[in-house]
This record gives structure tokens, sequence and C-alpha cells, in this order.
């Protein structure tokens, strides 16, 4: 017997990403995706921080789902323990690109799909404050020459 027969519930509990409908849209949760769509909007990097079990991811998930995907690719990540070159593959991974064997063939062809196509793309990292400097700093390089 599954725990929604059990309770007898519509709906599995707690889903990973709630409908829109099932969360609280207080005016703090409202203020902060206001503010990270004028990040996106100015082409610019934002930082959500807050603490722990406040609703960042959920905001973060929000966001995503939110931005139309006739204008946007959005890549969603957490993977936020890699190293710069992992990092770095991992973004070309999850493009459908082969990274190469040099952060930099991984950077050139990221450059170069980014580019090329006609939506915006936004980059979700979900716990970046765990990436390593170095990572961070790729990732500021790579965002620089978009």
């Amino acid at each position: 017997m599954t725990i929604e027969e059990y309770f007898t519930l519509k709906s599995p509990p707690f889903p990973k990403n709630p409908p829109e409908e099932a969360l609280l849209k207080h005016p703090g949760l409202e203020e902060t995706l206001t503010r990270l769509r004028s990040a996106i909007s100015r082409d610019t990097i934002a930082l959500l921080a807050a603490e722990s079990g406040c609703g960042k991811s959920t905001a973060l998930s929000l966001l995503s789902r939110s931005l139309d995907p006739a204008n946007y690719h959005v890549m969603a990540m957490s993977m936020t323990t890699l190293g710069p070159f992992g990092f770095l593959a991992y973004l070309a991974g999850a493009t459908g690109l082969k990274s190469g064997r040099f952060k930099g063939n991984a950077s050139t062809a990221l450059l170069s799909h980014f580019r090329g196509l006609s939506k915006r793309t936004v980059v979700i990292i979900d716990e970046a404050h765990l990436l390593p400097d170095a990572s961070l700093e790729d990732l500021r390089l790579l965002t620089a020459e978009l």
C-alpha cells in the first residue's frame, strides 16, 4: 500500500517541484523573483543568499518555470563541488557538447554554443556557495564573454 492510498491523498506529499498554486506567495518571494528577473533582463549575475530552509531552491525553481521557453534556454544545476574543469565539462555535457580535453576547449565550445542560440541562456546554480573559487572565476569569465 502506498502512502497516498493509506492517507487517501490525491497526490504524493512533499513533491520536489510543488505546483505553483500550492506555494505561499508572500511578499518576500515575490520581491526575490522580481529582483532575479531584473538581473536576467540586464544580463548580469545574481546571487540569492539566505538562511537554510527558507525557500531559495523553491524560488529558483519558480523562476526557472516562469521563463518563457521560446525566449530562454535555462540550465539549472546543483553540481557544486566540481573543480574548474569538471564544472565547465558538466556545463558542456548538459548542452550536449563534448568538453574536450582542456578547460579552454570546453569554454570555447560553450561560448560558441550559447552565442549560436536564438534564445538567451540563463544558468541557475543552486548551492553555488559550495563551488571552489576557481570554478566561480571560470563562471565569471565565461559570462563576461557572452
